[in-house]
């Protein structure tokens, strides 16, 4: 999912790429066996389903180069507006869903 996470955050989303790491994603868990449970999986949905909308809003809109390389490095977003924003914000809710609930699986901070 962080390999997906990094190419939209380039800016240049291509739909298949996109589509081909989300299959790449779904396989690694179904070859290793990995069980998340069912509010996990609409978890990873919903944060599939906010990178693919912020891909698509990065790669339809100007923006100045300072702030494209800002988000490209750092995936700070500097003065966005309108969509872009949103998009930028559900984004980085769910991605921190998607971090928190990792951690509470692998146990993390219960040492």
């Amino acid at each position: 999912m962080e390999d997906v996470h990094l190419l939209v955050r380039t800016g240049r989303l291509d739909p298949s790429a996109f589509d081909a790491m989300v299959t790449k994603a779904n396989t690694l868990l179904i070859r290793h066996g990995l069980h998340i449970e069912d509010t996990d999986k609409a978890l990873a949905a919903n944060y599939m389903n906010a990178l693919r909308a912020l891909g698509q809003q990065l790669s339809q809109t100007q923006i100045l180069p300072e702030a494209k390389r800002n988000i490209e490095i750092t995936g700070e977003h500097v003065a966005l507006s309108g969509d872009l924003l949103s998009a930028y914000t559900a984004h980085q809710s769910t991605r921190q869903q998607v971090m928190d609930r990792f951690r509470r699986a692998i146990g993390s901070g219960q040492i």
